[in-house]
């Protein structure tokens, strides 16, 4: 004779084993939050830092733009000093033309300028021809 499985333990085995896969699968679920919390704790740490970092970028570009501005307009200053300077230099005379002026002030200034009849210059003129001649004989 053959023993028949109670129905109600059967029954209630299923229920144990049942109650059983629930818990594990709770426990597996669990962990799987766990770990995806952690992961999601991980994705915002690491979106801060990104955050922080771009901008900090965009402070430092900033700063970069400020001052490269800043060396533009000093530029267009030094042009427009050495474009004055440029047209000032070539507006003032050379060192040849001040000192010609210079000699042609000399001649006309009463003080120091000797006048000379035409006799006189004839004479002076007479007496280097002379001179010259002694010498070349």
């Amino acid at each position: 004779m053959r023993e028949e499985p109670d129905p109600k333990r059967g029954l209630h085995g299923v229920l144990n084993e049942l109650i059983e896969r629930t818990n594990s699968i709770i426990m597996r679920l669990r962990i799987v939050e766990q770990r995806n919390d952690a992961t999601v704790v991980k994705i915002d740490s690491l979106y801060s830092t990104a955050m922080e970092q771009l901008n900090e970028s965009k402070k430092t570009v900033r700063n970069i733009e400020t001052r490269m501005r800043l060396y533009e307009d000093r530029m267009i200053q030094m042009e427009s000093v050495i474009k004055d300077m440029t047209s000032r230099i070539s507006k003032s005379i050379t060192k040849a033309e001040f000192k010609g002026l210079e000699d042609q002030l000399k001649l006309y200034d009463p003080i120091k300028s000797q006048f000379v009849t035409k006799k006189e210059i004839k004479e002076m003129l007479n007496e280097k021809k002379t001179k010259t001649k002694e010498k070349n004989k």
